[in-house]
């Protein structure tokens, strides 16, 4: 985990979401902006990177998990923005199918 910015009372961290907030104390956080790896879209060359999981069920199930720990350390007067993209539908779709 690397802070990368570090001033008055905001803290931005860079490195894998689950190492970060498996490190944050409970209710410590006040804003949570993300924009979580696509499915299948990109290889980072990263090992247990987000987004290439084997199947669509499993990469919902890997930001099911991110987001609870996200809810863990949520403030009591929280805020969050999750940019995902317009296919996302789709995948969400085939999902509840099953």
């Amino acid at each position: 985990m690397t802070v990368v910015l570090a001033e008055h009372d905001v803290t931005l961290h860079c490195g894998d979401v689950r190492d970060i907030l498996a490190h944050l104390p409970s209710e410590s956080v006040n804003c949570c902006v993300t924009s979580p790896p696509y499915y299948g879209l990109r290889d980072y060359g990263v090992d247990g990177q987000i987004g290439l999981e084997p199947s669509p069920a499993e990469y919902v199930e890997t930001l099911r998990q991110v987001f609870a720990a996200v809810r863990r350390v949520d403030a009591p007067q929280r805020r969050h923005l999750a940019q995902v993209p317009q296919w996302w539908r789709v995948v969400v779709g085939a999902y509840r199918e099953r």
